[in-house]
């Protein structure tokens, strides 16, 4: 007896060691897949991430880059065109500017040449005036001489005319060569904006690579945890299986080896039942003692047997109650703690001769409909359950036995029923 049941004791170990062996490589293996696979998708996550980051902050940059690019593609096609315009200008002030000078010099050529006839007609009028000339020689060269004077005086009129002009040309070129001047700094400052605009160009198209690379590693890790997934559901579909299969032979084990402890039971119970009786029947001669069926050790084992395996179903019993309490108050709360029921009633003697009733049940037996003082007004209510007036009282109470059951598990119900009178 005491190596049968060290026997069972031993396989017992040995099946609890099994599974729980089986249970740690499992829950091994299955958290360092579930570590890998939380570290890949936190790195997709992040790179994700970057991408999205990647993108937002290349769109502005592509935009800003268009537009400064346009704007100064227009303002220096602007300026090329003012400066030429203004060249143009200054050109031709400057050929005017040389013909003014050189009628200048001719004018004042003429101015001397003139002052020189002038002054040998005075000197000429002089001397005959002297000598006693006739006096229509005198009145000619005094005519003349007047005439001289009147082209000399417009032709110094023409000329601080001239003079002014070639001011005027002078300043107006000084202005041309001033706007050329602030041209000219504004080119400047637009081809160092230029540059900046190459520089941010250049840095976009950095981004753009990395960008690029970004995505072709994202790709990369896309594939490579598809692979990875295909891989974790093939290893935990392997895994089940094996975990379907252990949990069939340690089940079979089990049953064989409960079967075999009851047997052993069975056998020690019957050993320690013959062995009382031989030590009290030791000096009588039993004449039964080889019919099974009577044999009282064997109805006692038997018994002891039928009791055990009454305690077991009691205790299922019992841990079955318990779940079911658990369940049924589990769905009580999932269907609602407090639930409003509505019954309506048939008419009274005392309701009038009127056989339409003002309250409309409908189909789905949650919901009615009110009538109103006016035609056509209509008020809905909704509840957990609406009653016709010919549902009996058992239809009523099907519908709480639930909560009468509830208080039978040691629960607090309260069933509150009002309405007006004589309903």
């Amino acid at each position: 007896r005491d190596a049968a049941a060290v026997v069972l004791q031993q396989q017992h170990a040995a099946a609890a060691a099994t599974a729980f062996s089986q249970e740690s490589v499992e829950s091994i293996d299955s958290a360092a897949m579930q570590s890998r696979m939380l570290q890949m998708q936190n790195r997709i996550n992040k790179l994700e991430s970057e991408k999205t980051e990647l993108i937002m902050s290349k769109a502005p940059l592509e935009a800003r880059m268009r537009q400064r690019e346009d704007a100064w593609v227009k303002e220096r096609e602007r300026l090329l065109g003012d400066i030429d315009a203004r060249q143009a200008a200054s050109k031709g002030a400057d050929e005017r500017y040389r013909e003014l000078e050189m009628r200048n010099e001719a004018l004042e050529e003429e101015n001397s040449r003139l002052r020189l006839e002038a002054r040998a007609s005075a000197s000429a009028t002089a001397g005959d005036g002297a000598s006693g000339g006739a006096a229509g020689g005198a009145k000619d060269s005094w005519t003349e001489r007047l005439q001289a004077n009147s082209e000399i005086k417009d032709l110094r009129k023409e000329l601080r005319n001239k003079d002014d002009e070639i001011k005027s040309l002078r300043i107006e070129k000084v202005s041309l060569e001033t706007e050329v001047f602030g041209c000219k700094q504004e080119i400047e400052s637009l081809e160092r904006n230029y540059d900046e605009l190459e520089r941010d160009y250049s840095e976009l198209e950095t981004s753009k690579a990395q960008n690029s690379e970004a995505e072709i590693q994202l790709q990369a890790l896309t594939t490579e945890h598809t692979a990875m997934t295909a891989q974790l559901n093939a290893t935990c579909a392997d895994l089940e299986e094996i975990k379907t299969r252990a949990k069939a032979d340690l089940q079979a084990k089990e049953d064989s080896w409960r079967g075999r402890e009851s047997e052993l039971l069975f056998e020690m119970s019957v050993l320690k039942s013959r062995a009382g009786k031989i030590v009290q029947d030791d000096a009588v001669d039993g004449t039964g003692g080889d019919d099974d069926e009577d044999d009282p050790a064997i109805l006692k084992a038997r018994i002891e047997e039928r009791d055990r395996r009454i305690s077991e179903l009691e205790e299922q019993l019992q841990s079955g109650e318990q779940l079911r309490r658990a369940l049924h108050n589990r769905i009580q709360e999932l269907r609602g703690n407090i639930r409003v029921y509505v019954r309506t009633r048939p008419f009274l003697p005392s309701d009038g001769s009127s056989t339409q009733s003002s309250i409309d049940i409908l189909p789905d037996g949650e919901s009615l409909q009110i009538q109103g003082k006016h035609v056509g007004e209509t008020h809905s209510f909704k509840f957990d359950k609406v009653f016709a007036p010919s549902t009996g009282q058992d239809l009523v109470f099907d519908e709480v036995s639930e909560f009468v059951q509830s208080a039978l598990d040691g629960y607090h119900v309260c069933l509150f029923s009002y309405g007006q009178t004589g309903s």
